[in-house]
């Protein structure tokens, strides 16, 4: 008669996350940092996935994945051939996508909308040819206060999201700068 000794397996009651949300994607630069993808938020957790906070909303639909190059650059790639990305360990994102169009034959920096807004705005631009291009947000006074992107694009034209959050109400100037070719335009934040 073969005796069979059972061990009693001890269950692990503690969960990876406690978000109790579905997550579509999750990325980690390193043991305690990483990014988890839902269907309207990016969270962010600093301490390996014990605790979990909201990175931001992107209120544009579901990200499908994402990816780490380090700490202070993510990209999240969404429904609708969204793109996202954060930089510089922000704790917002910018939302950057192609729209289909013909080839552009004008360097273009479209009026945002809506204008004037609460919280968020598309920024939509045209640009004739491939080369780096930023868009930055100055004060009524001249004073850059945020770089929403610094990047290389192609020729094609483009929407952002912008995330107003930080900023109080007021007039702003938004400046797209890139192959030899700058535009300027105004924008009103009310809260």
């Amino acid at each position: 008669m073969l005796k069979v000794k059972s061990k009693k397996l001890k269950v692990c009651k503690e969960f990876v996350t406690p978000l109790n949300i579905d997550i579509t994607s999750i990325e980690f630069s390193n043991e305690l940092t990483g990014w988890a993808g839902t269907q309207y938020q990016i969270y962010k957790t600093t301490n390996g996935g014990k605790n979990w906070l909201i990175q931001n909303s992107t209120d544009l639909g579901v990200i499908y994945s994402l990816w780490a190059y380090n700490d202070n650059l993510i990209w999240g790639c969404g429904n609708g051939g969204r793109i996202w990305h954060t930089y510089r360990g922000a704790d917002t994102t910018t939302s950057i996508y192609s729209t289909p169009t013909l080839i552009t034959e004008n360097f273009i920096l479209n009026q945002n909308f809506p204008n004037p807004f609460n919280s968020t705005t598309i920024f939509k631009f045209q640009i004739k040819n491939n080369g780096v291009y930023k868009l930055e947000i100055y004060n009524s006074i001249g004073q850059k206060l945020k770089e929403i992107f610094e990047s290389n694009f192609v020729s094609g034209s483009y929407e952002v999201l912008f995330d107003a959050t930080n900023l109080s109400s007021g007039i702003y100037n938004y400046k797209l700068t890139g192959d030899k070719n700058s535009q300027t335009k105004k924008f009103v934040l009310i809260k």
